[in-house]
């Protein structure tokens, strides 16, 4: 198989979403590791000719195939990709990191967790990337790759000194996967910091805290992992032609 051929028909959206080279790769998947690993080493590169183009598309496509094979070796490169000052990721990936992000962390470390925290801890990284590193963590627990306590344990060092005391989006991620998990272990945390301005309340309040702990709490801790919100990525090809519909762009 010439990889380098068939990365052409993904390289750029053409228009219509490339679900046979795709699969190729797949099948292949032994052949196309290393060459999806050097993709990602490109981006890291920050060589501008990753971004030559706005329909570049090859380092998501690279970045989701390795997420379905659960590379490891992949983990270390994609989260120093992502935790970088500046937009240079948002750059090349576009908004994939929104729904997505913390499932393919969450898919490459394969429960390793220590380098998600240090995404999550590092203050010069984007907010929305540090929330994707606890979203992963999360994931982990639905999967059965960490335990609940393993993970109330560390959201409760977040919470007194792990995480920088001002307002962001990593606050409200934090907050919001406790509520999920239900958080009776740390509900002061979450009074304290909710209380102390840390959180946008418009987008998570005590009331929706106080409302969950209203549930029954062996009832609401099965809810969580009856869920399918946090998820591995398992079929790259029928989730992102569901998610483009075959014809979008990023």
């Amino acid at each position: 198989m010439d990889f380098q051929k068939l990365s052409t028909k993904f390289r750029h959206f053409e228009g219509a979403f490339p679900e046979e080279a795709l699969i190729e790769s797949i099948q292949n998947r032994e052949a196309v590791i290393p060459e999806l690993l050097k993709i990602i080493d490109e981006a890291r590169a920050e060589s501008r000719s990753v971004i030559e183009r706005e329909d570049y598309m090859l380092c998501i496509y690279a970045i989701y195939l390795l997420a379905q094979f659960r590379e490891v070796q992949a983990y270390p490169a994609i989260v120093d990709f992502f935790s970088r000052p500046g937009n240079r990721a948002l750059e090349v990936v576009g908004d994939m990191y929104i729904e997505d992000l913390g499932r393919i962390l969450a898919s490459v470390s394969c429960g390793d967790i220590s380098l998600l925290q240090q995404l999550i801890e590092n203050p010069e990284a984007q907010e929305l990337l540090r929330s994707a590193g606890i979203e992963a963590l999360m994931v982990l627990v639905r999967v059965g790759e960490k335990t609940r306590d393993e993970i109330i344990n560390y959201f409760e060092a977040l919470f007194r000194g792990k995480l920088e005391r001002r307002k962001s989006l990593v606050w409200v991620s934090l907050v919001t996967c406790c509520v999920d998990l239900y958080p009776d272990e740390l509900l002061t945390e979450i009074e304290t910091a909710i209380e102390a301005g840390l959180v946008d309340e418009s987008l998570v309040d005590l009331e929706k805290v106080y409302d969950v702990m209203l549930l029954d709490k062996n009832q609401a801790r099965e809810k969580f992992f009856e869920s399918t919100q946090y998820t591995l990525i398992e079929d790259v090809v029928r989730e992102m032609a569901e998610g483009t519909g075959s014809s979008e762009t990023r």
